[in-house]
Formats: structure tokens, sequence, C-alpha cells
């Protein structure tokens, strides 16, 4: 039963609206009316059973709507017009057994035509009313020579005001309440577009941050490339000038041992310096048309012997491709570097895919994408990983220079570089590149390779 009363309290004060509210109060007072006529004002015993049974009738009816609503209450609008006819015969019956024209029961009839008027709108309010008034006429039948017509027309021109002025109000509520859904969609929309502008305003300034950075950061280290280089060459040729003079002599294992590592470690330093000087971009490299196929092979033919025993290669290069206007030292070093991270990624047995296709149409660059099914990148990194120096390698197995020469060069070439991975799941480098708006498609520009490509920095980054 308690359960029953909480339900009951939830669907009047929680499902119901304002509106619904006063439909339910136009019940009570219908019903306790009718059992106040039963109790207290005399009655023949033929009016005492049907004024009964009609108010049995509608509490029946009026509480298996409740009911129903309660199971549904979506469908409410449903019920209500299905059960109004019922209202208006049983209000036109209360109020000719019970009070004729003159009754109080008349006045249950502008409560109905308000509630429809303003619940449903001026075209129900007018339907209401007007079958109220053909109802509330009928009731005096068949003793039309006695009734007062200008009592009856003048609450029927009320029924009809109500209508109308109720019906009008509730057009115009629900008019408002379009306005405001349509107000409200259009600033959800406006606040969308507001956040997308301001994402992309973070991602400019993040753009720009990270070009000053690498601008001042370029600035810095070519100068103290430059400075370390002469110092750490002179070392390195000390060290071969001293194993040449004792070439003949027996120096000992331990310093022929540090004499190795010396000469060793001095080359380090001078691969550093190398990648540091490349990401810097003081050197002057002219640039020609380029088939980015013919930059790829060439940078497999030099790579992929360190791999071939350790994962599958797959090349899916789409012929012919639009030229492009680069160097091919630098870009043959970009896919070597991406090759490289990708092995370093990538467990036994493994794939590393490298593609390239055109975009656009016409096309208006060429992609290279180097796709590994290696361990993947955590998403905490995705934002540093072309950051110079940042690194998730063992500490002596790289500087985190690689992608950050990858990205100095890219740049340098007009195009962009960017990633896509997740943490187990492998990762996906893709360049894009700005093809030469002059050019036809080539479908082979040849280069003659004399000397291995600059590769300092093969094995940095991430």
């Amino acid at each position: 039963m308690s359960l029953l009363c909480a339900r009951f309290t939830q669907l009047f004060f929680v499902t119901l609206s304002q509106t619904d509210r006063w439909f339910a109060l136009l019940r009570g007072v219908v019903f306790l009316g009718g059992i106040g006529w039963l109790l207290f004002v005399p009655l023949q015993p033929q009016q005492w059973a049907i004024l009964a049974a009609l108010l049995g009738a509608f509490a029946l009816y009026s509480g298996g709507l409740y009911s129903l609503i309660c199971l549904r209450p979506a469908r409410i609008r449903t019920y209500y017009l299905c059960v109004f006819i019922v209202d208006l015969l049983i209000i036109t019956a209360l109020n000719d057994y019970v009070g004729e024209v003159k009754g109080s029961f008349y006045l249950a009839y502008y409560l109905l035509v308000a509630l429809h008027a303003y619940y449903f709108g001026l075209g129900m309010g007018l339907l209401v009313a007007g079958l109220a008034s053909g109802l509330y006429v009928m009731s005096d039948y068949p003793e039309f020579r006695t009734i007062e017509w200008p009592e009856y027309a003048l609450r029927i021109a009320f029924l009809f005001l109500v209508a109308t002025f109720l019906g009008l109000l509730a057009e115009k509520d629900k008019r408002d309440k379009r306005h405001m859904e349509s107000l409200n969609r259009e600033l959800s929309e406006k606040t969308r577009k507001l956040e997308l502008a301001y994402g992309q305003l973070e991602d400019a300034q993040r753009q720009i941050i990270q070009t000053e950075k690498l601008s001042s950061l370029g600035t810095l280290v070519s100068g103290v490339a430059h400075e370390i280089n002469n110092p750490i060459g002179i070392i390195a040729n000390r060290v071969e000038v001293l194993r040449l003079e004792h070439e003949e002599q027996d120096l000992g294992d331990t310093l022929n041992e540090d004499l190795e590592v010396i000469h060793r470690q001095a080359n380090r330093v001078a691969e550093i310096t190398t990648a540091l000087l490349a990401y810097a971009r003081q050197s002057s490299l002219e640039k020609s048309l380029l088939d980015l196929n013919a930059v790829v092979r060439s940078a497999l033919l030099l790579w992929h012997p360190q791999a071939e025993q350790l994962v599958r290669v797959e090349t899916v290069l789409e012929e012919p491709l639009p030229s492009i206007m680069g160097n091919f030292t630098q870009l043959q070093q970009v896919v070597i570097n991406l090759v490289s991270n990708a092995l370093d990624a990538t467990p036994a047995e493994g794939t590393i895919a490298v593609s390239t296709r055109r975009a656009g149409a016409p096309p208006s660059t060429v992609v290279l994408e180097v796709a590994d099914t290696g361990i993947g990148i955590p998403e905490e990194h995705l934002s540093k990983v072309f950051d110079p120096f940042f690194t998730t390698k063992p500490p002596g197995k790289g500087t985190g220079l690689g992608l950050s020469v990858c990205l100095g060069i890219v740049q340098d070439h007009h195009g962009t570089i960017t990633v896509d991975s997740q943490d187990g799941r492998g990762a996906v480098f893709i360049v894009t590149l700005p093809v030469t708006s002059c050019a036809e498609p080539s479908r082979q520009v040849a280069h003659q390779i004399t000397q291995p490509a600059l590769t300092a920095g093969q094995d940095e980054g991430v």
C-alpha cells in the first residue's frame, strides 16, 4: 500500500505537468461534488441511484485512466483525447440529474473547455466548447420552450471566450517554447563551434610554441655543435695518431681498450653534433624534382639489411606519383629514421608497412605512411614525440633527436608529419608533402647513389 502511495505521489508531483494536475483536480472536484449531492441534497430514490451509478462509473474509468498514465506516461495526451467525450457525457448527466440549467455542475464545462484549450490548443478548445454547448442545451430537452435562452447564450458565449482566450494563450506558449528550443539548439551549435574554434586555437598555439621552441633551439645548438665539432675531431684524430705511433708496441689490453672507448665515444659525439646541425638546418642543400617512391626505395635499400632477419617489411607504392620538390638526401633520412624507429618498437616476426599514395583531386599532395605492429605510443606521450631530446628508449640507445630531425626536414619541405597510435596497438607515422604544381606525374626520377646517405640520428627518437 505504501509503495502504491509513493508511486502515485511521484506520478502526481513529478511526472504530471501543471496542466495535468489541473485535469486531475477537475476529476476530484466533480467526484466530490457528486458525493456532496448524494449526502446532503434530498433526492428521489431513482435520482439517487442514477447519480450513484454515474459517480461509480466516473470513479472507475478515472482510476483506469491514471493507471494507464502510471504505466505509460509518455502517451498521456492520447489518453486525454480518448476520454474527453466520456468526460463531457458524465458532466452533462450530472448537470441534468442534480442541477439542471441553474445547477452548479455547469461550471465543470468551463474547467473542461479551459483545460483542453490550454493543453491541446485553440482548435481543440473550440471543438470542446462546441460539444459542451450542444450537450448543455440538450440537458433540458425536450422543454426548449421554457429554456431561458439569454442565460444559456451568455453561458455558452463564455465557454467560447474561455476556449478562445486560453487557446490563443496556449498557441503563444507553444510558439515561445519552440522559439526557445530553437535558440537553445542554436546556442548549442554555436557553443560546439566555439569549442571547436577554441580547440583549433589551442592547436595553433601549440604549433606556434613548437615552432618558436625549434627556432630558438636550432639557433642554440648550431653554435654549440660547431664549437664541439672541432675539439671532438681533434680528440678522435689524436687517438688515431696514438694508435698508429704505438702500433708496433704492446700497450697492454687495458690501454688499447681505453683508446677504443675514447675513439668510439668521440665518434658518437660527432654523430650527435651532426644530427644537431641537421636539426638546426644550417646546411644549404639544393632541391629538385623528385619521385617519392624513388626516395623510399633507396632508403629501404640502405636500411633493409639490418631488419630482414627480424621483421617482415611490406611496401605498397602507388605508381605513378606526382613529382615533388625536395632534397633527396634529407627525405631519405626521414624515411630511414621512421623505419628505424618502427623496427625498434616492433617485436620479432612483427610487420612494418611502408606505403605511398596521392591525395586530393586533382592530386595536391603525396602521402608517405610508415606503420608498425609494435608496442605503440602511450597517449600521454603523443604530444611530445617530436620534442627534441624526448625519448622512451633505454639510456645510451637514443638521444631523442630522430623525430625532431624528421619534423624539421618535413617542415622545410612545406609538409606535415603526424602520428596515430594507441598503447599496445602499434603506430602510424604519416608524412604529407605538396606536389609541384607544374609537374606531371613522374614514373621514375633516377638517382645514382654514390655513397651512403647521412643517417645521423637514425636510431634516435621514440
